[in-house]
C-alpha cells in the first residue's frame, strides 16, 4: 500500500481498476484507494502485468502493505507462487482488514553488498523475509526476481525514488553480476 498523502496511515481498495493478468503500463491506474482526505488513484510506476491481487475491494491495510504482485512478463504469472504470497499476505495482517489479505511491509535495510546465500531454502526464506521487513522499501516485483534469482535485498543496490529496491534493479545487478551479490 503506497503512502498517497502525507498524513495517510493505511488505506482502504475501494476498486481494483486493472484485473489479474492484464497488462500495467507506467503511469496506468491500477486500483483507487481511499485515505484519510480522499479517494486517490494508485498509479504504477512499473510495466508488466498484473499477476496476483492480494487484497481485495473493500479492504483496509497499512501503509507499505503487498497489495498486489506485477511481473515482467505475462508467463511469470504461472511461475507466482500463491502459496507464499497468501502467507506473506496473512503475515501481515492488519485488524481492520476484513480479510487477512496484507502482508509486512515490504522493506529492507540499505543495500549493502553480501555474500551469496549458501544456506538452505528455509534459511533463504527467512533471511528474505526479516529483511523484507525492515526499513527500505522493496517493489513487490523486485521482490518477485528477489526470490527467483535467490539474491537477498541487501546484496543489490537500490537506486528508486525514495531509495525503493525497484525490478529494474534486481535486473540490472542480475545482468551485471548474475545471481551473486555486488562486489564490495
Amino acid at each position: 500500500m503506497p503512502a498517497l498523502s502525507p498524513t495517510m496511515s493505511e488505506g482502504k481498495i475501494t476498486e481494483w481498476v486493472v484485473k489479474e493478468g492484464d497488462k500495467v503500463d507506467v503511469g496506468d491506474v491500477v486500483c483507487d484507494v481511499q485515505t484519510d482526505k480522499a479517494t486517490v488513484g494508485f498509479e504504477s510506476q512499473e510495466e508488466g502485468y498484473l499477476g496476483k491481487i492480494l487484497v481485495p475491494e473493500g479492504s483496509v491495510c497499512a501503509i507499505g502493505s503487498l497489495i498486489g504482485v506485477m511481473v515482467e512478463e505475462e508467463e511469470e504469472i504461472a511461475q507466482l507462487d500463491i502459496d507464499e504470497l497468501t502467507r506473506l499476505a496473512a503475515a501481515g495482517s492488519d485488524a481492520s482488514t476484513p480479510e487477512p489479505a496484507t502482508s509486512a511491509p515490504v522493506e529492507t535495510p540499505a543495500a549493502t553488498p553480501a555474500q551469496p546465500p549458501s544456506v538452505s531454502s528455509e534459511d533463504y526464506e527467512a533471511q528474505l523475509h526479516a529483511q523484507l521487513e525492515s526499513a527500505i522499501h522493496v517493489s513487490p516485483s523486485a521482490t518477485f526476481y528477489l526470490r527467483k534469482h535467490k539474491l537477498l535485498p541487501k546484496d543489490v543496490e537500490a537506486t528508486g525514488p525514495k531509495g525503493m529496491l525497484t525490478k529494474g534493479d534486481v535486473l540490472g545487478h542480475v545482468e551485471k553480476y548474475g545471481a551473486n551479490p555486488a562486489p564490495q
